[in-house]
């Protein structure tokens, strides 16, 4: 049990959560002890070693009995705290769920025209942003996974490019445009 409490901590268990079982581990140890000091001080056919060994087993069965309780408890914890934290990887990896978000940035220009005022918009979402002086942009908080992205010149707003992308958990996308 150690060395895996030991993993377990490592992967980031909490402590609180094992001391309970290896504390009722170390009780149940010391009245085995205990037992077995009692056979050898008390002869076997009086009344006190009965009494005393009686005792003694009722004892270490209410504790397995809690032990065990206790045991099983903890096994849905490790198995809660496990689904969870592989739960919250899946997501950081593949996105989706539980609010991850990204961002996506680039540049809009005009080939003929230079820098132009323009508008980018995440397709499906109310996430626009308008460019700077540069022809950059950036997008926050847009959520993973698979996205379309487009914009458009604020001087010909028909003319409009849309660009897919995938959005990855905090982190940014560069999603460029170029007008003719």
């Amino acid at each position: 049990v150690p060395s895996n409490n030991a993993a377990l901590v490592a992967a980031g268990w909490p402590v609180s959560n094992l001391t309970d079982y290896q504390s009722l581990l170390t009780d149940v140890d010391t009245l085995n002890t205990q037992q077995e000091l009692a056979k050898k001080l008390v002869p076997e056919n009086t009344d006190a070693a009965m009494l005393v060994r009686n005792q003694c087993y009722t004892y270490i069965q209410t504790l397995m009995t809690l032990k065990d309780i206790v045991y099983y408890e903890n096994l849905q914890k490790r198995h809660d705290w496990a689904l969870a934290t592989n739960l919250n990887q899946i997501r950081a990896t593949h996105g989706g769920g539980g609010g991850a978000t990204g961002a996506i940035g680039g540049t809009v220009n005009s080939l003929t025209m230079g820098n132009q005022p323009a508008t980018v918009n995440v397709v499906g979402t109310s996430l626009t942003a308008s460019t700077n002086a540069l022809g950059g942009y950036s997008i926050n908080n847009v959520p993973v996974g698979a996205q379309s992205v487009r914009a458009w010149l604020n001087s010909n707003p028909a003319n409009i490019q849309t660009q897919p992308t995938t959005v990855i958990a905090a982190g940014v996308v560069n999603v460029s445009f170029s007008f003719p």
